[in-house]
């Protein structure tokens, strides 16, 4: 219908889907990484689930699935389909906000779903907002991350906080791990 050929629907690649191994090459470890420029997509983070799925032996325990924050098609795509959500949220006006929303999402998809709250103790006030939401919604609360000056530590030396053992925010983090195997009986 375009004289001029200014539409074409030729196929575009936006993104490349990576797999490294973890633990003596004996775990997955998938990711993607969008071109410059490129928006995050929904279909990026299905094709990777995609691969995620179709990479489980009967020796796999977990398929953990980071999601990006907001509700956006990206996040849509990381919950469809997920037996679990762990929403991390933060006490700030914005985390309460997403949190709202993301809680809305999930319902909507009827994925169960616990909370998480990172930097508790930087704003109480917003922290017991949250726990307010979380018990209006009957959703479980099952852990609390401190604001902890050694994450930054962590990070500037490329490292992972649970090697700081000594660390409030990687009890705390390691805490919830344990609640969570005990949850799901791992």
């Amino acid at each position: 219908m375009c004289p001029d050929d200014a539409i074409t629907f030729d196929y575009s690649v936006s993104g490349h889907q990576y797999k490294s191994f973890i633990n003596n090459n004996t775990e997955n470890f998938l990711y993607a990484g969008l071109l410059p420029g490129e928006g995050n997509s929904g279909k990026l983070v299905t094709e990777l689930k995609k691969t995620a799925t179709e990479s489980i032996t009967e020796d796999t325990e977990w398929l953990l699935i980071d999601g990006p924050p907001g509700i956006g098609c990206p996040v849509n795509a990381s919950i469809a389909q997920m037996h679990f959500a762990l929403i991390i949220t933060e006490p700030t006006l914005s985390g309460l906000h997403d949190l709202k929303r993301i809680v809305e999402l999930t319902q909507k998809f009827s994925v169960p779903s616990s909370i998480v709250i990172n930097k508790y103790d930087l704003n109480f006030d917003l922290t017991e907002k949250i726990e307010k939401l979380a018990d209006e919604k009957q959703i479980p609360i099952v852990g609390k991350i401190p604001f902890d000056m050694k994450v930054i530590d962590a990070l500037q030396n490329g490292k992972s906080i649970l090697e700081y053992e000594d660390s409030w925010a990687s009890l705390a983090i390691t805490n919830i791990w344990n609640e969570l195997k005990t949850k799901f009986e791992v």
